[in-house]
């Protein structure tokens, strides 16, 4: 049975691939793909293949299958609140606006799991935030993804080091 399951948010369809709403999924996709031997639990990597307003249908049958409680659960994901390529952690709180996180409050009942959350910034001018996350990253920004992924790679492995809930 795995210690943690690590979901990489986005949405399916190679249309998405390269959007800002699915650098979460991208971010884990790196770290997966990154030296093992630093981690100490055993985790399950999940990439939902809902979209991302109903993300949390697919987490909660996931944690329920691997008999996981929220605590033992890590979001990646991309956050508008954060400037472009900042990286942090939480445990806890609210959806700050993000859908994604929104769904897997609701299907959870709770806000207590991590989150992994990964700068893309806000839009600049009038353009609605629910169009800048579907839109591809600028060729400057994809420049800059290797480093945000690295960044995301040494916070996701810290988090996988901190203890476990008993």
């Amino acid at each position: 049975m795995p210690a943690l399951l690590i979901a990489g948010l986005g949405n399916p369809g190679t249309q998405y691939e390269h959007t800002r709403h699915n650098l979460g999924a991208r971010a884990l996709h790196a770290w997966a793909g990154a030296d093992l031997s630093a981690r100490h639990p055993l985790v399950t990597l999940l990439y939902p293949e809902t979209f991302m307003n109903d993300s949390g249908a697919a987490i909660k049958k996931a944690l329920d299958f691997f008999k996981l409680t929220p605590s033992e659960l890590i979001i990646v994901h991309d956050e508008a609140e954060l400037p472009f390529g900042e990286v942090r952690s939480k445990e806890g709180g609210s959806a700050a606006g993000h859908n994604g996180v929104r769904s897997i409050i609701e299907h959870l009942n709770t806000d207590a799991f991590w989150r992994l959350r990964l700068g893309i910034g806000r839009p600049e001018g009038a353009m609605p935030l629910e169009r800048y996350v579907l839109e591809a990253f600028t060729s400057a920004e994809e420049q800059q993804l290797p480093a945000l992924f690295e960044k995301a790679s040494a916070e996701l492995t810290a988090m996988c080091s901190r203890p476990l809930p008993e």
